[in-house]
């Protein structure tokens, strides 16, 4: 049975057509399209506030809670964003570590839980590129949504071979930091007839992967930006 790559059709719409849909000035398509930003995004924000900045889980909530409510709804920053400054996702990240920042100056007593180590990670965070911690984050995030749609499209279409080779040679030892298994294993463990054939399997459970991933990379960044998106995927992964 033929595993057919993701049709092109099953890309959303272009994301700056859904942030300029965010600031229209009808009610309820900007309700609408915030809606959908922020269930792509909350995520990836909510990881850089607890595990880079290393503020408590509760707080985190409070915080981006807040930012939300005060800077994306009521302050309507998203009609700031602009795509020739470049990423949406930096600019909102860099708006949302600023407002971070400031809330634990001024707002919070000493001795709130997370803040202290939070304030310790200012001065390093704001030393660091955001757009490269976050886009970590955010590649964290794609990564996973690719492989739950790769393992439910293969279970869907009877390929469950494809999915267990991508998960015994490559997810579990990056994900767990065991050992690969080995070729031969694979022949016994899936009935595969060779080494030869398995290792054809696994670079057919790659493409496969990578299918998936720029329909799950689709979902943040115009169609057209798909590729440069994955280019710079790999790019800080090598880093």
């Amino acid at each position: 049975m033929a595993f057919g790559k993701p049709h092109p059709s099953r890309f959303p719409d272009t994301r700056w057509s859904l942030v300029g849909r965010a600031a229209d000035s009808d009610e309820g398509i900007r309700q609408q399209a915030m809606a959908e930003l922020l269930s792509l995004y909350t995520p990836g924000f909510r990881a850089f506030l607890v595990q880079t900045r290393r503020i408590d889980s509760e707080l985190a909530d409070d915080l981006l809670q807040d930012f939300i409510a005060d800077k994306l709804l009521a302050s309507q920053l998203i009609r700031q964003a602009d795509v020739r400054r470049g990423k949406f996702r930096s600019f909102v990240l860099k708006c949302l570590n600023n407002f971070v920042n400031s809330r634990l100056r001024s707002h919070l007593k000493p001795g709130t839980p997370g803040v202290a180590h939070s304030l310790t990670e200012e001065v390093t965070v704001e030393r660091t590129e955001l757009s490269d911690v976050f886009d970590r984050q955010w590649i964290n995030q794609v990564v996973a949504d690719a492989l739950q749609m790769m393992e439910a499209d293969c279970t869907h279409r009877g390929r469950a071979d494809l999915w267990e080779v991508l998960r015994l040679r490559v997810v579990e030892p990056v994900f767990r930091g065991i050992e690969p298994v080995t070729y031969d294993q694979l022949v016994e463990m899936l009935a595969i007839g060779s080494p030869r054939q398995a290792m054809n399997l696994l670079a057919n459970a790659k493409r496969c992967f990578f299918d998936h991933l720029r329909v799950a990379v689709g979902r943040y960044v115009d169609h057209d930006s798909v590729e440069e998106e994955i280019a710079d995927l790999r790019a800080v992964l090598s880093r």
